[in-house]
């Protein structure tokens, strides 16, 4: 009964997963393909001449190491695109798990089977989670093409990525967590999505003022997405994986290896409680 559970999950999102993994493998190639026709010089005076000083600030690093071939490259994986494909497989499939199911009124049948309500609730999460990993692999080998075959990267290393796709990856499981928890207590999907949606747009938003003004810098603390940072990951490679950030000897926050675990840990804690909510909450029947 379990492996015919994990199928009919599978199956049910495997076509919007082989659209997404094509997405993410050519849009990286491309993106890297037409940035390669802009000179390293012109790409610094745009970002200098064209933003806000104000604004400069919100990439999270000073112009200067962003406008190398490297880190010029990891802006790809905070592209509105990239960001784009993550949210639609992790919200997609975590609102599917339990209102999805109860809003095509066929939740029901699923619990009249010999399985366990929780069993039903982590095949979507295990489906969710790998699906995250293929889709941040599919943008890692995208990025890897996208460097082999332009002369302007082939000085940089494509293993200097997996930093920034494994940060995806956390934030996929964060996010599809999140929502696998909101499907929990709700019976319509399209509610849960529309949180889903408005959750992240508020996060974004707190991000950006969090690192534009000084004034409001305590808000990094109310948003997940303040722990993703690949560009960040591929511009300072030393640290990438540190799990705590240090200043004159003394800790300051958490490294970047440290957030990504903060990310995973937030993803597998709303998915326990989701969980719990699930066993134990009444299930309305179809009308």
């Amino acid at each position: 009964m379990i492996r015919a559970l994990f199928s009919r999950t599978i199956n049910d999102g495997r076509l919007l997963l082989v659209a997404l993994c094509a997405v993410m493998f050519l849009f990286p190639w491309v993106f890297i393909w037409a940035q390669s026709k802009i000179s390293i010089g012109a790409f610094s005076d745009f970002l200098t001449n064209a933003l806000p000083q104000n604004w400069q600030r919100a990439w999270g690093l000073p112009i200067s190491q962003i406008a190398t071939p490297a880190a010029r490259a990891a802006l790809l994986y905070i592209h509105p695109l990239v960001m784009l494909g993550a949210l639609v497989w992790t919200i997609a499939r975590g609102s599917d798990c339990v209102s999805g199911e109860i809003g095509r009124g066929t939740m029901e049948m699923l619990l009249a089977q010999p399985v366990r309500r929780v069993s039903i609730f982590a095949a979507h999460a295990i489906v969710t989670i790998a699906g995250s990993f293929l889709l941040a692999a599919a943008a890692w080998f995208g990025t890897a093409a996208g460097l082999y075959t332009t002369s302007l990267y082939q000085e940089v290393a494509a293993t200097r990525y997996i930093p920034a796709a494994t940060n995806l990856f956390c934030l996929m499981i964060c996010i599809g967590g999140i929502a696998a928890l909101a499907s929990s207590w709700d019976n319509q999907r399209w509610r849960t999505v529309g949180l889903m949606g408005a959750l992240y747009v508020v996060s974004a938003v707190l991000a950006v003022a969090a690192r534009i003004s000084d004034r409001w810098h305590w808000l990094k603390y109310g948003t997940f997405l303040s722990a993703y940072n690949p560009l960040t990951a591929v511009a300072q490679p030393d640290a990438a994986w540190s799990l705590l950030e240090h200043h004159n000897g003394q800790v300051t926050t958490l490294g970047l290896g440290g957030c990504q675990l903060l990310l995973i840990a937030i993803g597998v804690v709303a998915y326990m409680i989701g969980a719990f909510i699930f066993a134990r909450r009444e299930i309305p029947a179809p009308i």
